[in-house]
């Protein structure tokens, strides 16, 4: 499956009083690697929208705190592509201090019509046979 690789240096306004990464920012972090990742395929957010008509929002995601990070500490987040179904992908997403993993998680994103139905409801469609191919 394809994979890709993304360098972070820890801010000061990431981490909490006691000097830890505040947890929501790993959810940022992989938010923003799986962007980082469909763009590296050729897949930036604006040709799903303009060339596809879809977006792709997260639908579950999860994720492991295994050891702290902390301000300043340079991160390695690789993410890759586990799984693809007919109207969905799954990401994993490993986060590394040197080669010390400090975190693992994943997103599920669906692939879907854009813009959204007029009751505001979002709809699932099959993720296009390209699309398919860029990601396995």
């Amino acid at each position: 499956m394809s994979k890709n690789t993304l360098h972070y240096q820890v801010q000061w306004g990431d981490t909490d009083a006691a000097g830890i990464v505040f947890y929501p920012n790993y959810f940022r972090w992989f938010d923003w690697a799986s962007h980082e990742f469909l763009r590296a395929l050729g897949l930036p957010l604006g040709a799903l929208l303009t060339q596809y008509q879809a977006q792709v929002p997260i639908i579950d995601a999860g994720c492991r705190f295994q050891i702290p990070a902390r301000f300043d500490d340079l991160l390695t987040i690789e993410t890759t592509v586990t799984e693809v179904r007919t109207h969905a992908f799954r990401l994993e997403h490993r986060i590394l201090r040197s080669e010390e993993r400090i975190g693992t998680g994943y997103e599920v994103r669906g692939w879907v019509h854009a813009p959204v139905r007029s009751d505001g409801k979002l709809e699932l469609v099959t993720i296009p046979d390209d699309v398919r191919t860029l990601l396995v």
